[in-house]
């Protein structure tokens, strides 16, 4: 592969989906994971990006200061194992795969599939099918075979009554109109944070000295600002949901998990759009900070730069962690999407019945693209010239003075098995997972819980038998919080470590826990360390994990792991023949079962099978069929007449 300069245009957007940054974009977009590459290339077109399909022998390299081609050889030989490489693999048009190494090591993995209707982040028109008192909940009908769960806590303020309604909003306003630091309502409960909502830091919004430009005037009639960025109502203080919703009534809501196993979608009326730089949310007022960003002096700085650009008043907005360190034009830029966006839904909302769909999150690649830190990533490898077209526009927007380099990859070996990735994704699938110092973790999943266990297996480096499960643990630690990335595992897991007596030691590896947590961008809580060095933790849960997406049950132990043995299996087979004899028009039995357990009966069971035939003076025919279920049992019963009977057996 050749790393070949090109010029990066001055004016790109800011996002994989082709619009600039003066229009806004089309909230619904095809959820397909492999777009076509007409579709692909008039998305670049629009941007002003001229670029057709590249060869298979060049790339396109993004620094800046770059005037010479360099050297294929150095990257064809053996992977990079310096920084950090993202790989695409886009080979099949109906599968998209994105891994991210560190140091060679696989450290981030997604996957979505053409097949897979995903609809996290979508935002819908619904309608109320049900609501239930006794949980606090209602059910709406948004479009997809399964209805969605509405809980009370995730009820916007707007759909409460009147005069609570009334209440909400004029305390919202005049907090919005108090200077800074001023007070607001005491009458007020104390408000909660927004579990959902990546800031507690709250802003004023600026001044009325310039008038808002045209640009950012926004109606927002569908959803009344009544609540604060980051701040909630609490449960305590919400009326009960039958006062605020009936069946029939039509609500907006986005989904927030996908529905899992029998359970439908979770939902939340309180809407947000993302951007690169901002995430927009109706139905709030004020501005925000991201949470994740602690450093005070770069808050303030966020915040003085989000004020000059004097978002409009009616809707919240929150500055990312990507948007550090950013212009005000570039927020202005991604803020004038946002709008766009909304105004396409507005119209949607007025114009569609429900239910309907307003608004569909982007595709993997793009989601991908808009919320990885990318100043980290120094590679940028891509099996699809139509993929290397849309992440060469989004690259050349947010990082053009950056030395990175897109490649297109064109060895006749698969991109994953070249990097080793393929190995680990067979690994990360796995029940067992073996560490580099001999020790070993294992996971078990449930519907609803995940136990991890973890094993000293050959390590022997410490004659101290404290030492050694301390530095056992040490390690279960980063392989623990990597798996759960890769696997995408959440709800509630139990970790089982081996016992420490030092209390020092266990405190060590509750906040190492804490500490390799935090590259997680996924919410988690972690409980203190119990007396048998067991951990209990809750990791955020949107989706199926990714062993469900590549996954079925079983059909025969129907996901359970285990079926009876033919021994069990035989003398199952035998009562249910004693059972099947006292029906007096019974003349003959078929019993229908596996290979082995037939051979089971009819040899280490042939006597007992010869007695209950002559207690019942009934017929009994064995018939051994591969095709059945290893522990499945069919009886059929006959009349004198050959007649089937049917009898619950």
């Amino acid at each position: 592969m050749a790393n070949v300069p090109v010029d990066v245009p001055g004016a790109v957007p800011s996002n994989l989906d082709g619009s600039s940054s003066d229009q806004g974009l089309s909230p619904v977009s095809s959820q397909a994971t492999a777009r076509s590459s007409t579709a692909a290339t008039s998305e670049v077109s629009a941007a002003g990006h001229e670029s057709g399909e590249l060869p298979a022998s060049q790339s396109v390299d993004l620094a800046a200061d770059v005037s010479n081609e360099k050297s294929s050889s150095a990257h064809s030989k053996s992977p990079n194992r310096r920084g950090r490489i993202m790989l695409v693999n886009a080979v099949d048009t109906d599968e998209c795969r994105i891994a991210i190494l560190s140091q060679g090591i696989l450290e981030e993995f997604y996957i979505e599939r053409g097949s897979n209707d995903l609809h996290v982040g979508n935002i819908y028109k619904g309608r109320v099918t049900n609501v239930e008192p006794a949980i606090q909940a209602a059910f709406i009908d948004f479009g997809i075979n399964k209805n969605g769960f509405l809980h009370i806590s995730d009820l916007h303020p707007q759909y409460f009554p009147k005069h609570l309604q009334q209440h909400w909003h004029k305390t919202t306003l005049n907090a919005a109109s108090q200077p800074a630091g001023a007070a607001t309502d005491s009458s007020l409960p104390p408000p909660e944070s927004l579990p959902d909502a990546p800031t507690d830091d709250l802003l004023e919004p600026a001044g009325d000295s310039e008038e808002v430009p045209d640009l950012l005037s926004v109606e927002n009639d569908h959803i009344a600002p009544m609540e604060k960025v980051g701040r909630k109502t609490p449960r305590s203080s919400r009326p009960p949901i039958q006062q605020c919703l009936r069946r029939g009534q039509e609500v907006i809501v986005q989904v927030t998990k996908e529905g899992i196993g029998t359970k439908g979608p979770s939902l939340t009326s309180y809407v947000s759009v993302p951007g690169r730089y901002l995430v927009m949310m109706p139905g709030m007022s004020q501005l925000g900070v991201s949470r994740k960003v602690v450093d005070d002096q770069q808050r303030r700085q966020m915040k003085q730069v989000l004020q000059e650009i004097n978002p409009p008043k009616n809707l919240g907005f929150i500055i990312r962690t990507a948007g550090a360190d950013k212009s005000a034009d570039e927020l202005k830029a991604d803020l004038l999407q946002l709008l766009a966006r909304w105004r396409d839904i507005s119209q949607r909302i007025e114009a569609q019945a429900s239910p309907a769909l307003l608004y569909e999150e982007s595709d993997l690649l793009t989601r991908t693209m808009r919320d990885l830190d990318i100043e980290g990533i120094e590679r940028v490898i891509v099996d699809n010239p139509t993929m290397l077209d849309r992440i060469g526009v989004f690259l050349s927007s947010v990082a053009a003075s950056s030395h990175r380099s897109l490649e297109l990859f064109s060895e006749a070996t698969p991109l994953f098995s070249r990097y080793g990735v393929e190995h680990e994704l067979e690994r990360i699938n796995s029940r067992h997972v073996e560490m580099a110092s001999g020790g070993s973790l294992v996971f078990d999943s449930t519907e609803a819980l995940v136990a991890v266990d973890v094993n000293s297996g050959r390590y022997r480096e410490h004659r101290d038998a404290e030492m050694t499960a301390f530095k056992v643990n040490q390690e279960a630690v980063r392989e623990i919080c990597r798996q759960l990335k890769l696997r995408d595992l959440g709800g509630v897991i139990v970790i089982d470590f081996i016992d420490m007596r030092e209390e020092r030691h266990k405190r060590d590896i509750e906040n190492l826990l804490r500490d390799e947590l935090k590259k997680d961008r996924a919410k988690t809580k972690v409980l203190r360390m119990s007396q048998f060095c067991m951990v209990e933790m809750t990791r955020q849960r949107m989706k199926p994990s990714l062993k469900r997406s590549i996954y079925m049950d079983c059909p025969h132990c129907l996901g359970a792991g285990l079926i009876k043995n033919p021994e069990s299996v035989s003398l199952d087979v035998l009562r249910r023949i004693a059972a099947a004899a006292m029906h007096s028009k019974v003349a003959a039995l078929e019993v229908k079962v596996y290979t082995a357990v037939a051979d089971y009966l009819l040899n280490k069971k042939r006597r007992e099978l010869l007695d209950a035939e002559d207690r019942a003076n009934r017929k009994v025919n064995i018939v051994a069929d591969e095709q059945i279920a290893g522990d499945a049992v069919v009886i059929t019963a006959t009349d004198a007449r050959g007649v089937d009977l049917r009898l619950a057996l």
